[in-house]
């Protein structure tokens, strides 16, 4: 049984280590993140994408198709409840890290 609440201790450590600071380290958005952060502010206020899409299943960013719809998906009840702000978009890949 000890063992088990040391795993725990452990990981809520570790999860308080991930999300400290989330919002401020590494300074700013980067591309990916904020084309993420973007498009699903976008499906979740108008029902599509930055390029007029209705519900895609792969997002087009940069000049390619090479980003699927599912990272929009987990992060849009996200941004409705925080808000579009930096730590909204990274704390989905922070919990799942």
């Amino acid at each position: 049984m000890k063992k088990y609440w040391l795993l725990i201790l452990a990981l809520i450590i570790g999860f308080g280590l991930r999300v400290y600071n989330l919002s401020d380290l590494p300074n700013g958005l980067t591309w990916d993140e904020a084309a993420l952060g973007y498009n699903a502010y976008s499906i979740l206020t108008t029902g599509k994408d930055e390029f007029g899409q209705p519900w895609p299943l792969i997002l087009k960013s940069f000049g390619g198709y090479d980003k699927t719809a599912i990272g929009s998906i987990i992060l849009e009840p996200i941004i409705r409840w925080l808000g579009l702000t930096v730590f909204s978009v990274r704390l989905p890949t922070a919990i799942l890290g």
